[in-house]
């Protein structure tokens, strides 16, 4: 009988710890949302703040969002049983001033639209710049008519090799979402920075239904033989319905 009443108050102990925990959780998640909710609204209302970093880069940074899986279905793709990923996306301007006395060539035949060239201005550069690099080269042809200088249509040939790292952080105390980009290449301007994370409790949720109920582990805990408990350590089958899993 004695032992009958241990096990009874020891479940009624298990249920309630469960219960309150569960409890902890559900709070703890309503004030989660409350902090998301606000931190979006601030992030709508963000602007790209571009900045040099100390040691030559071109930065910035901006507000990112923190979203559910439904408020951003028409944006991200994910794959099914895979976790969800993030979006970043990027909008750039590169302003460049290139400067360069042209090279004038002679006895050279360019045909444009009929008219026969004999002469031609060209203009070349290559960059390196860290990760970064750009070649660049212009011909314009053109002659001498008279007192008049006659050009055709110039020909530009332009390679860039532009580096840019783009990241996602979450401040740990006010839970803030912030996109940072980052270039070596010269005159990179931000203009537009947009970042999404998935939220913390879609990601958990999807851990939890990739869960199994039954497996196959190691396990501590206490036994009983009928007359009195003693504590155990073993391998064996373990059933956790997912309702208790947490």
């Amino acid at each position: 009988m004695r032992l009958s009443k241990d096990l009874i108050l020891i479940g009624a102990l298990a249920i309630f710890v469960i219960l309150f925990l569960r409890q902890c959780e559900s709070a703890s998640r309503a004030e989660a949302e409350i902090i998301r909710n606000k931190n979006n609204a601030a992030a709508l209302l963000d602007t790209v703040r571009n900045y040099r970093t100390k040691d030559g880069m071109y930065a910035a940074e901006i507000r990112g969002l923190e979203l559910t899986l439904d408020e951003v279905k028409k944006d991200l793709k994910f794959e099914k049983n895979r976790p969800p990923k993030t979006i970043v996306q990027v909008e750039t301007q590169i302003i460049e001033k290139i400067v360069k006395v042209p090279e004038l060539i002679n006895d050279t035949i360019i045909v444009d639209n009929g008219v026969t060239y004999t002469s031609a201005m060209k203009v070349s550069d290559s960059q390196t710049w860290g990760k970064s690099s750009r070649v660049v080269s212009v011909s314009v042809p053109y002659k001498v008519d008279g007192l008049n200088l006659v050009t055709g249509s110039a020909t530009i040939d332009l390679k860039q090799n532009i580096w840019l790292e783009a990241s996602l952080s979450q401040d740990k105390k006010t839970k803030e979402v912030f996109v940072n980009v980052k270039s070596d290449y010269p005159g990179t301007q931000f203009n537009n920075l947009k970042g999404i994370k998935i939220a913390d409790s879609e990601t958990k949720g999807f851990k939890m239904s990739m869960r199994k109920s039954l497996g196959i582990g190691a396990s501590i805990g206490v036994g009983t033989n009928g007359q009195s408990f003693f504590p155990y350590i073993g391998v064996g089958l373990n059933y956790s319905p997912k309702f208790l899993q947490f």
